[in-house]
């Protein structure tokens, strides 16, 4: 009988003990945050907890593409180049006949189609952030050329979020508009009370004027 007690009250004891010597194997740095390892090109690596999400996410962004991936490598692996060699071969084709168009367009001018061509890289470089979630946000705006310019002029120059600029404009428009309707408020309340005064009520300064004049 007392054998079973023993075993008994051994058992929470090695239940904490295999927790304790589990935890052990996370590692941790100076300042007590998780260490996540991750393996990765044959290294293993300890990330944040926040960097491994971050890797996550990107590894289920690349899920979603995995299958035009595999034929874009298909392709590239049939010509017998590799996946950037086929895409910078494609890039130079499309270089090359837009510049042929716009050579034609220019009169010959090579640099002048080579400097519209850089003009036209740099607006297409140019990236809008938080894109996806934006439209998650706001499912009924289908695309992101129908919101204001100013906009997306102030993600492009800030870097800041979509989302956080289209709140800012909303919230600048809905305060512009309470201020105005404010202000209409206000006059139309002038004018009755200026109305009232020019039908021969007496207002409340000249009641005061008249009880300085009795008094005295």
């Amino acid at each position: 009988m007392k054998e079973k007690l023993k075993e008994k009250s051994a058992l929470p004891q090695a239940e904490e003990d295999a927790l304790l010597e589990k935890e052990e194997t996370i590692p941790q740095n100076q300042s007590n945050d998780v260490l996540i390892p991750v393996k990765f090109n044959k290294e293993t690596k300890n990330l944040k907890l926040e960097e491994a999400s971050l890797l996550a996410q990107k590894g289920m962004k690349f899920d979603l593409i995995a299958e035009q991936y595999a034929v874009l490598k298909d392709l590239s692996k049939s010509i017998g180049k590799s996946v950037p060699q086929f895409l910078e071969d494609l890039k130079t084709e499309q270089y090359l006949k837009r510049k042929e168009e716009l050579v034609l367009k220019c009169g010959g001018d090579e640099a002048l189609a080579s400097h519209i061509i850089d003009l036209e890289n740099q607006k297409a470089n140019v990236q809008i952030a938080g894109v996806e979630e934006f439209f998650d946000l706001f499912p009924e705006i289908k695309k992101i050329e129908t919101l204001p310019q100013e906009v997306l002029s102030r993600c492009e120059l800030n870097g800041t979020l979509l989302t956080d600029e289209y709140l800012r404009y909303l919230y600048l428009k809905t305060k512009q508009k309470v201020e105005a309707e404010k202000r209409q408020h206000n006059a139309e309340k002038l004018s009755i009370g200026s109305q009232l005064n020019h039908s021969g009520v007496i207002n409340a300064e000249a009641v005061e004027f008249l009880k300085g004049l009795w008094k005295s």
